[in-house]
């Protein structure tokens, strides 16, 4: 599915095979709408939040619309308040993350599509964003990196099935939530990037990545690291099969000719991604020992 984003009257949402073959008009905006926050879906329906502009008085509202994947028949379910957005979906449940200015505190519900009812079942305080949780939503779980004192942080979960809180591990790094980030879930591990920006020269930085079992709490770092642009960064997972990952294993740089503006040609590097095979084993324990690389400059 492919979203496009240009001037009446082609403003709207496109339905598209993968290869971009087929596009068709799924929905189309009006002149005083457009989306802002966030999208959301399942295998029927596309929750989206459209600000819509009043004609007369020219406040804007947010307002949830469930559009049908076949189909594209659009219905309102609700309106926002100014201090909400959409945070996920699970099942037959939107999540929504709402300011509450009154207590300053933020505050997660979760939307019933299918009978209405909203239930509230987390919420935290908001006077100090540094200490405020990380959260990622993963199916029907909320993932959750809390502070428990300067340095250290809690990883827990809550089954939003039954509203169940489990605490997988503690003493992770944490030093801020501003450069903490739940980057991904992969292998049934969530990915977890911490930062200490604590210096003021950007130099002393010290980053750390590690991957949390999503069943035991274990812990492990990701100790392989490859050089872009004379930075280190580390080799992430892109996916999973098996015994293996597929991960981004270096770069290979080749000379290409290119053209400036006035057709004159001339020659320039440019860094190819290089990916291969790892073990799972090898991956996690910081063994570079690389399973058939896969060159994507070379066809086949």
């Amino acid at each position: 599915m492919q979203l496009e984003t240009y001037n009446s009257p082609y403003t709207g949402i496109w339905k598209a095979e993968p290869n971009g073959n087929n596009r068709n008009l799924l929905f189309q905006f009006q002149p005083n709408q457009n989306i802002v926050n966030g999208i959301a879906a399942d295998e029927e329906y596309l929750y989206i939040t459209v600000q819509e502009v009043d004609s007369i008085t020219y406040q804007p509202k947010k307002l949830m619309y469930q559009i049908d994947i076949q189909t594209g028949e659009a219905a309102e379910l609700f309106s926002f308040n100014a201090n909400d957005w959409l945070f996920g979906a699970y099942e037959d449940n939107l999540i929504i993350l709402s300011y509450d200015s009154a207590e300053k505190e933020f505050a997660y519900y979760r939307y019933c599509v299918t009978n209405g009812e909203t239930e509230e079942f987390f919420r935290y305080s908001a006077t100090d964003d540094e200490k405020a949780p990380v959260t990622a939503l993963n199916g029907n779980i909320l993932y959750l990196v809390q502070p428990i004192g300067n340095t250290k942080a809690e990883v827990s979960c809550i089954n939003l099935k039954n509203n169940q809180k489990l605490v997988l591990c503690s003493e992770i790094p944490f030093f801020s939530s501003e450069t903490t980030t739940i980057l991904d879930f992969v292998d049934n591990k969530m990915i977890l990037q911490v930062s200490d920006t604590r210096q003021q020269d950007s130099k002393l930085a010290k980053h750390y990545q590690y991957g949390i079992d999503l069943k035991t709490g274990e812990v492990k770092e990701n100790l392989l690291l490859i050089e872009n642009g004379g930075q280190a960064e580390f080799i992430n997972i892109c996916g999973a099969y098996k015994n293996e990952y597929c991960v981004l294993s270096g770069y290979d740089p080749q000379t290409v000719t290119l053209f400036d503006d006035n057709g004159t040609a001339y020659e320039s590097s440019i860094y190819f991604p290089v990916y291969a095979f790892i073990t799972k084993e090898d991956y996690w324990n910081g063994s570079e020992k690389w399973i058939a690389p896969i060159d994507l400059t070379k066809g086949g």
